[in-house]
């Protein structure tokens, strides 16, 4: 096995390590107006944040924006040479 110096090791959990761009789908409105009945009580209307009953239920769902990520490995230079050799001999074929 090559070692392989700088940016072109692989890291341990690099999915993790991405940063994932996100966005919310129903921004939350902390001002929403809640009903919440308590046995043997009346219903309570409106806005408490320190009371656990009327936060909401569910938090808001996230959409992730997923960007391609190219895993393709980079050329070595024998294999851009190559490459190179290549490309010019189709050139030369298509000129003659």
């Amino acid at each position: 096995m090559a070692l392989i110096m700088g940016k072109m090791r692989k890291k341990h959990n690099w999915k993790a390590r991405q940063q994932v761009k996100s966005t919310e789908d129903n921004p939350s409105d902390p001002k929403q107006q809640v009903q919440v009945e308590i046995e043997g009580a009346e219903q309570i209307k409106g806005l408490d944040k320190s009371n656990a009953l009327v936060l909401p239920s569910k938090k808001g769902k996230k959409k992730t924006i997923h960007e391609n990520v190219s895993t393709k490995k980079p050329l070595s230079r024998k294999q851009k040479k190559a490459l190179q050799k290549v490309l010019e001999q189709k050139e030369k074929k298509s000129q003659v």
